[in-house]
């Protein structure tokens, strides 16, 4: 009796003086929040999302009017295979004219200009097929496909707007990674200094447990304390199968 009373105490003992987790509020924020455009002028054809859908890795989300980058890819294939057959016509050329200089019956001027012109066809050959690349370029940059699985956050573009991407591509879509999160906490230099990007910090946030891992610690002060002290952002990134509201609240369970 005697022994398992004082086994009660110790246990007891070790559960009073164990290091409790400090518990400070933050908020959710997106782990990866994207805004994307097109790197090509044209007119919006299609948009196939809203916001608040949820869209898998390769997902289409909006087409341009393909008509003008079709033309010019087939007008610049139509120009490589005419640069193609004047290369192998120039190549020939120069094949016959090596073999009459070198029986002494051509002169030195002659073979040179056979080099010359065999040299302009390879050169209109290499520029055709980088013309060809560009044109692919544009046509397959006229759509647009979500880079990993997201949800839709913003959607600024309509059927038939015009889009001129020659200085600054607009922002048509902005996307949030889909199952990634950040609980975002501002901490004193202290408690920041206690941290380093891989540290296990549990996040609470609507009524579940996560394990998260502090992705980033804030070098200069972003606001200050009710005291005037400063305080530092604490990124906390997690995985969630749920959906979390940007901006609602969560908390930190700091070691």
């Amino acid at each position: 009796m005697i022994r398992t009373r004082l086994l009660c105490f110790m246990v007891l003992a070790s559960v009073a003086l164990a290091p409790r987790a400090e518990s400070t509020p933050a908020v959710i924020d997106w782990a990866q929040r994207v805004p994307l455009g097109v790197p090509v002028s044209g007119v919006v054809q299609s948009v196939a999302v809203r916001p608040g859908d949820r869209v898998a890795a390769g997902a289409r989300l909006l087409n341009l009017d393909p008509t003008p980058f079709d033309a010019s890819l087939t007008a610049v294939r139509a120009r490589l295979e005419q640069a193609e057959a004047d290369w192998a016509e120039a190549e020939r050329a120069f094949q016959r004219t090596q073999e009459l200089y070198d029986r002494g019956v051509l002169a030195t001027v002659e073979l040179d200009h056979a080099k010359l012109d065999h040299t302009r066809a390879r050169t209109a050959l290499e520029v055709a097929k980088s013309d060809v690349a560009v044109a692919q370029y544009r046509l397959d940059k006229s759509s647009l496909v979500a880079p990993f699985a997201a949800w839709v956050v913003a959607v600024d573009a309509e059927p038939g707007q015009v889009i001129a991407s020659a200085l600054q591509p607009p922002t048509l879509l902005v996307l949030g990674r889909a199952g990634r999160y950040l609980a975002q906490s501002r901490v004193s230099a202290e408690v920041a200094a206690r941290f380093a990007p891989g540290t296990a910090v549990p996040v609470l946030a609507s009524g579940s447990r996560y394990d998260g891992v502090v992705r980033s610690v804030g070098l200069e002060p972003v606001a200050a304390g009710s005291g005037g002290d400063p305080l530092y952002v604490l990124d906390v990134e997690f995985a969630s199968g749920d959906v979390l509201r940007v901006g609602s609240s969560a908390s930190l369970e700091l070691p």
